[in-house]
């Protein structure tokens, strides 16, 4: 990807690992049933995942020598 469209993805990481804690936070806090408390740990592996990859692509994106 360009590098242009990779610094987009900073912010979006920081937003993905936010929503991330933010549905961690709700499967602790809440008295939630099964179902509901392991689809909340299953979105927030996936946002934190999705953060870590966006924040990796967009260090290399940043480390890339330009042409």
């Amino acid at each position: 990807m360009p590098p242009t469209i990779l610094t987009v993805g900073i912010d979006h990481a920081k937003e993905l690992a936010q929503a991330s804690i933010e549905l961690a936070h709700r499967e602790l806090a809440g008295s939630l049933d099964e179902p509901t408390a392991a689809f909340l740990k299953e979105a927030a592996t996936v946002f934190s995942t999705a953060a870590m990859r966006l924040a990796v692509l967009s260090v290399s994106a940043e480390s890339a020598p330009t042409e």
